[in-house]
């Protein structure tokens, strides 16, 4: 008997079309032949909280950390929300002779298919259906196509591993931080990940760089200048003279510059140089999901989550965009042979769009169309299902429409324009004049002016001019402005950040592995992670922007370095990558983990919250003045605990300090 396990009902629905005839069951679909077709909805198990290999851990103490399983005792148990479901899946896997995992691609999805046979102790023969789309032609190919288990087993084993370690690292470290806290009379759950924490240290740091931000003014001189045959640009004065600029190339003094502008007023400028040069821009690469969500993001304000989730429908749902939790731009030679297909297809779904046919070319293969550049997944594009765009609501349709217009600018040629700087000299120094003309739109036509062209300035025209070339300066001004700080983050600038987490790191070695990994966390992760700091109330949204909480800037306080650096997931994740390979073991990996947890607990415990600067009074435990906090004689706070001679004072600094201070009952107060 076979057995296919999808990872939600939605895919086992979709490719039991292409199975034959099917009975409905409750769990799973049966076929005539025996066979059957069930689903997960996510994750049916979990891994134990610490109390599941001690009955003591249930209560969280600083005596018990750190908590490390054994290497072979790991423990797994079925999710109280999906026991019905487990249930089912179960009592099939008793039943088969041969598995097909048809779990998402990738990392994530191979875990959720392959702890269910090692929990149920499945000893079967594993074969891997791998969807990169919903399409019925994909699905159909897939199904004639399957993969031996072992060709992703590895992916499975590294993702076991980064659970693991994520475990060791979260439980850890969540219940130091949480208990240290509460020492100084704080109260709540203060989490941390090797994920978590530095995403949430880029907003902090960003948040406290605005806050002490002094805005610096300046002052900046232009003018318009005429032809003689009364053509009309401007161009702005170009201060030299070093005592009258700041550090940044500014000009800081505004009588300087009106003296300059009354002495200009009236007079000629020389064309000193003319410099223009010709570039040309192709198109951008297809959208992976970090891409769409910052894109979606600065076009709409749309959250990350609602963007994944928008995507997801249209994978799942309408079957018109392939599978989108993906962190690749490029796709395959064969996507690009079906172009003609999905184009097709994508013209009559989109009406809008169909009066670019005439300017594709079918022949032109830009870069985004790369094997060596896939590795488990390619980008989001649209498919060759025709779909009236009426049916999506209007968020759906412009997600979808956005995916469209990245793939077909492929097909249009390269955005061309030519860049000019023309120099001038007055009788009281120099000026610029830059301008920008479009001689080839290309593919910007689809975007309009969503897309960056250039260097970022203002268009402008210039007139063609040669050197020695006299112009009339009129209508000098000079305007005071103020340097401004760096924006709070969005949704989709904090993806970014995530993504390009390389610029935060110094190491060269760690900055060189984050580019390579795609930064922090991943396109499955990033939207979860992002909803746990919102749910911690670690960071709130304030209109489009996020900014942190004062618990968020307590925990990020809290923390060593090490944490909150990226560096340190740059690591793993290349170790997760090794382990994909074949290149490390499960078992180094968390021997490595182990001895590292150990230190992070080490510098953790020499560092403290502070109840009165960070928190607000929501979240102390009394509005009234709080107790003076014991210390004990090392200087770390002490914290009262129940032992089995009555309560005592113990040191947070255990185990490396163990004093104690006993309480003496009198009546029916405790004292001291």
């Amino acid at each position: 008997m076979r057995v296919y396990i999808c990872e939600k009902p939605s895919v086992a629905k979709a490719i039991v079309k292409f199975l034959g005839r099917t009975v409905k069951k409750d769990g799973f679909l049966e076929l005539e032949n025996g066979d059957a077709v069930t689903w997960c909805v996510g994750h049916l198990l979990e891994m134990v909280d610490p109390d599941g290999y001690n009955p003591e851990f249930k209560k969280w103490d600083i005596t018990h950390l750190p908590i490390i399983p054994a290497d072979t005792d790991w423990k797994m148990r079925v999710k109280p929300s999906t026991k019905k479901q487990f249930a089912v899946v179960k009592k099939l896997l008793s039943r088969a002779s041969e598995v097909v995992i048809g779990c998402d691609i990738g990392r994530e999805g191979e875990l959720i298919g392959r702890e269910l046979l090692d929990y149920c102790d499945y000893k079967g023969a594993v074969l891997r259906l791998w969807l990169n789309s919903m399409a019925d032609e994909s699905i159909k190919l897939a199904l004639g196509d399957l993969r031996s288990g072992e060709s992703s087993y590895l992916s499975y084993v590294s993702a076991l591993a980064r659970s693991r370690a994520d475990w060791l690292v979260g439980i850890n470290l969540t219940r130091l931080v949480t208990l240290k806290a509460q020492a100084t009379g704080l109260k709540g759950v203060f989490s941390s990940g090797r994920i978590q924490s530095p995403s949430l240290n880029f907003v902090v740091v960003r948040d406290r760089e605005i806050e002490n931000f002094v805005p610096a003014p300046y002052f900046v001189l232009t003018a318009t200048f005429s032809t003689s045959n009364n053509s009309h640009f401007n161009g702005m004065y170009q201060c030299s003279d070093e005592q009258y600029l700041d550090g940044e190339g500014r000009c800081i003094s505004q009588p300087y510059l009106n003296a300059i502008a009354e002495r200009v007023q009236g007079t000629q400028a020389v064309v000193s140089s003319v410099d223009s040069k010709r570039s040309k821009v192709q198109p951008p690469l297809l959208l992976s999901l970090s891409a769409l969500q910052i894109e979606a993001s600065k076009k709409w304000g749309y959250g990350i989550k609602k963007t994944l989730d928008i995507a997801q429908v249209l994978y799942e749902k309408y079957k018109i965009t392939t599978y989108p939790r993906v962190d690749c731009r490029y796709a395959s030679d064969a996507h690009f042979d079906e172009a003609s297909v999905v184009i097709d297809a994508v013209l009559e779904s989109n009406p809008a769009l169909a009066n670019i046919r005439g300017q594709l070319s079918l022949e032109q293969k830009s870069r985004a169309w790369n094997d060596k550049k896939i590795t488990e997944h390619h980008a989001i594009i649209p498919t060759s299902v025709v779909l009236d765009i009426e049916l999506l609501s209007a968020e759906e349709r412009n997600i979808y429409q956005m995916i469209c217009r990245y793939y077909l600018s492929q097909f249009l040629s390269s955005h061309v324009y030519v860049s000019t700087e023309i120099s001038l000299e007055s009788n009281s120094g120099d000026f610029l004049a830059k301008g920008k003309q479009v001689v080839v739109p290309g593919w910007r036509v689809l975007f309009g002016h969503d897309q960056d062209s250039g260097d970022g300035e203002k268009p402008q025209d210039l007139p063609a001019l040669s050197e020695g070339e006299k112009v009339a300066i009129a209508k000098p001004q000079v305007a005071s402005k103020l340097s401004t700080p760096p924006a709070f983050y969005t949704e989709g600038t904090w993806v970014s950040a995530m993504l390009n987490a390389a610029r935060f790191v110094s190491d060269a070695r760690l900055k060189k592995l984050l580019k390579e990994t795609s930064g922090l966390g991943t396109e499955a992760t990033r939207a979860s992670i992002f909803e746990l700091l919102v749910e911690r109330n670690y960071v709130v949204k304030a209109g489009k922007f996020i900014k942190s909480t004062p618990q968020g800037r307590a925990l990020v306080d809290a923390l060593p370095a090490v944490i909150k650096d990226p560096g340190m997931s740059a690591l793993w994740e290349q170790a997760l990558d090794d382990i994909s390979t074949g290149a490390m073991t499960i078992d180094s990996f968390m021997s490595k983990q182990k001895s590292a947890l150990k230190q992070l607990m080490t510098l953790v415990g020499t560092l403290a919250l502070s109840e009165d600067e960070c928190l607000p009074a929501a979240t102390k435990r009394s509005t009234r003045a709080p107790a003076k906090q014991k210390k004990c004689s090392c200087g770390e706070p002490m914290v009262l605990k129940n032992g089995e001679f009555g309560k005592f004072y113990g040191c947070t600094a255990y185990p490396s300090c163990k004093e104690t201070v006993q309480i003496a009952k009198r009546k029916n107060k405790v004292v001291a």
